[in-house]
Formats: structure tokens, sequence, C-alpha cells
């Protein structure tokens, strides 16, 4: 999945404050699967522009910090799609 969200030049994911611990620690998990060295973290909440490696961190993301359940797998999924019916 990481392969075609590059594919398709990243995707733009709105990122909470609550969500960021556990996004950095699904990339390392990512990582460590797929013996991937170099890691690049997500440094602050915000919109963020996200590379395959950290949407596929993202889509991993269960729950928020500060607000329970997450709708990571939703909002990344959207984002996807949305970009792939721009780029027709």
């Amino acid at each position: 999945m990481a392969k075609v969200v590059d594919a398709v030049g990243g995707v733009d994911i709105e990122v909470t404050q609550g969500e960021l611990e556990s996004l950095n620690k699904c990339i390392d998990e990512y990582c460590d699967v797929y013996n991937i060295k170099n890691r690049t973290y997500v440094t602050s909440a915000g919109m963020q522009h996200l590379n395959g490696m950290q949407a596929c961190g993202y889509s991993r993301v269960r729950y928020d910090n500060n607000q329970g359940m997450t709708a990571a797998v939703l909002n990344g999924s959207a984002a996807y799609w949305r970009k792939c019916s721009i780029r027709r």
C-alpha cells in the first residue's frame, strides 16, 4: 500500500495531537516489519502531507490519546481515494 500512496504523490491528512504518538509508533512497527532503516516521522499535528510509509502508519492508528477511538482508517482511505479521483 505504501508504494501505491507514493505513486499518487502522497496524501493530505489532518493529524490530531492525540494521534501523533500512536502514529509514530505505527511507523516504527511498519519499518521493523519491512526492514526499513530510514524512518520519516510526523512531528506536528495539523494538516500533513504523508508519504506511503507515514500513511500506512496512520491507517493503523486506532486510538487517539485524547479522545479514544480515532477515525484514522476512514480518513486515510478517503484521502487516498480523493487523490486518485483528482489525478484522473
